[in-house]
C-alpha cells in the first residue's frame, strides 16, 4: 500500500484489486462491480464513506465512485466531510486526538515510527477503522494542514497545549487538557478555575467497580436475554470483575459521579451491542469480510476470521491482534478465544474501550458512541444512537447519577 507522496496519487495504488465492500452495512449497499478503494486527499474507503459523503456532497457515491478520483473539488469536498464529521469533534483536544480518530491503531505504542515521522518530508498513509469498521486512509501532510487550519479558526480556549500548564484562566482536564467549559472545569478538573476544588493528579475514583457493578445491576441486564441466547450462559459478573482486574483505571475517573457515568456507558454499548448479552458473535459474522490485507503489522492468517465476537464485537484482524499481545492471547491465530474464554472475552472490551473511548468519556456520552460506531453519527443511524442513548440515561438512573450533556453524536 503506497502512501499519498504529497499529493500525487488520486487513487490507492492497487485499490481497485482489493475488497472495500462492507455488505453488512446495509444503509449504504456495495453497487455491483463499484469499486470503494481509496480515492482523494484523504483517500476515501468503503461504501459507508461513499454513501453519506455523497449524499452530504451531492453527489452518488455508491455509483459514482469514480468522481472522487475524476472531480478535484468533490475530492477535496470527501475529504473535508470526513473531517468535519469525525475529526473536527476532537480537534480542541490536541493533534494527538487527531491522530486516535484517523488511526487509533498508531496509538499506545501501535506504530510509533508513524507518529515520530517528519510529515514535512515523508507524506505517510494512515489506514483507519475505528469501532470495529474501517473508516477511511489519509494523508498525514493533509491531515496536519487541516489541524491546523481548523485550530486557527476555533476560539484559542478550546486549542491549549495538552498535559496542562495551561493559561491562568484556563482549567486542565482529568485527561491532561487545557481549556474552559464543563468538560474542563468540571469533573476531574485539576488545576485552574476549577468548579470544585482539583482533584489529586491521578484520578482514583470512589467505591470499587465491584460495588456498582452489584449482582442486581449486572442480572437486570442479562436476564433480559432469552433463556435460548448463546451470551446468558457464558457472560457473568464474575469473569467481567475478573477482567477488571487487568484494566484497573477502568471505573476510576475523577469523582464517584463521573465513574459511575463511565461504567454506565461502557454498559449501554455492551447491552447495544450484545442484545443484553445474549450474543457471544456476530450474527452470520463468519459469512462477512473482516480482513484487512492492507494492515501488515497484524496480517490475517488464512481460514481465520475476524468477525465481532464478545461484549463490545471485537472486530477485523487488526484489532485482534493488538489486544491479543495486551491480554496474552494469539488473536490472529486464534480469534475464536473471544468467544470461547469469558474472561478473555471481557478483557478485549476493556481494552477497546480504555484505549479507544476512555480518552473522550469526559466529552459526554455522544463521544464514545462516536468513538464506537461513528457511522451512526449525523444521521447515519438515529435509531442505534437513542438505543444507545436509553440504555445509558436507564444506567445513570440506576446508579444515582445524572446524564450529562452530549448525549447524542
Amino acid at each position: 500500500m503506497s502512501n499519498s507522496a504529497d499529493f500525487c496519487h488520486t487513487e490507492e495504488i492497487d485499490g481497485a484489486s482489493r475488497n472495500y465492500c462492507n455488505a453488512s452495512y446495509r444503509e449504504y449497499p456495495c453497487v455491483p462491480g463499484k469499486k470503494y478503494h481509496g480515492r482523494g486527499p484523504i483517500q476515501l474507503s468503503w461504501n459507508y464513506n461513499y454513501g453519506p459523503a455523497g449524499k452530504s456532497n451531492n453527489f452518488d457515491g455508491l455509483n459514482d465512485p469514480d468522481i472522487v478520483a475524476r472531480d478535484a473539488v468533490v475530492s477535496f469536498k470527501t475529504a473535508l466531510w470526513f473531517w468535519m464529521r469525525s475529526v473536527r469533534p476532537i480537534v480542541s483536544q490536541g493533534f494527538g486526538a487527531t491522530i486516535r480518530v484517523i488511526n487509533g491503531n498508531e496509538c499506545n505504542g501501535g506504530k510509533p515510527d508513524l507518529l515520530n515521522l517528519d510529515p514535512f518530508s515523508t507524506s505517510q498513509k494512515i489506514s483507519k477503522m475505528p469501532s470495529g469498521v474501517p473508516k477511511m486512509r489519509s494523508s498525514t501532510l493533509l491531515t496536519i494542514t487541516l489541524a491546523i487550519l481548523l485550530a486557527g479558526a476555533l476560539p484559542k480556549n478550546m486549542v491549549e497545549a495538552q498535559n496542562c500548564g495551561c493559561a491562568a484562566n484556563l482549567c486542565c482536564s482529568q485527561f491532561g487538557y487545557c481549556g474552559t467549559g464543563n468538560d474542563y472545569c468540571g469533573s476531574g478538573c485539576k488545576q485552574g478555575p476549577c468548579n470544585s476544588s482539583p482533584t489529586p493528579t491521578t484520578p482514583s475514583g470512589s467505591g470499587s467497580v465491584a460495588d456498582i457493578v452489584t449482582p442486581g445491576f449486572f442480572n437486570g441486564i442479562i436476564n433480559q436475554a432469552a433463556a435460548s441466547c448463546a451470551g446468558k450462559s457464558f457472560y457473568t459478573r464474575n469473569a467481567f470483575l475478573s477482567a477488571v482486574n487487568s484494566y484497573p483505571q477502568f471505573g476510576k475517573l475523577g469523582s464517584a459521579e463521573a465513574s459511575k457515568r463511565e461504567i454506565a456507558a461502557f454498559f449501554a454499548h455492551v447491552t447495544h451491542e450484545t442484545g443484553h448479552f445474549c450474543y457471544k458473535e456476530e450474527i452470520n459474522g463468519v459469512s462477512l469480510n473482516y480482513c484487512d490485507a492492507n494492515n501488515r503489522e497484524y496480517p490475517c492468517v488464512p481460514g481465520k476470521k475476524y468477525h465481532g465476537r464478545g461484549p463490545i464485537q471485537l472486530s477485523w484482524n487488526y484489532n485482534y491482534g493488538p489486544a491479543g499481545r495486551s491480554n496474552n492471547f494469539d488473536g490472529l491465530n486464534d480469534p475464536d478465544i473471544v468467544a470461547r474464554d469469558v474472561v478473555v472475552s471481557f478483557k478485549t472490551a476493556l481494552w477497546f474501550w480504555m484505549r479507544s473511548v476512555r480518552p473522550v468519556v469526559s466529552q459526554g456520552f455522544g463521544a464514545t458512541i462516536r468513538a464506537i460506531n461513528g457511522n451512526e453519527c449525523n444521521g447515519g443511524n438515529s435509531g442505534a444512537v437513542q438505543a444507545r442513548v436509553r440504555y445509558y440515561r436507564d444506567y445513570c438512573s440506576q446508579l444515582g447519577v445524572s446524564t450529562e450533556n452530549n448525549l447524542s453524536c
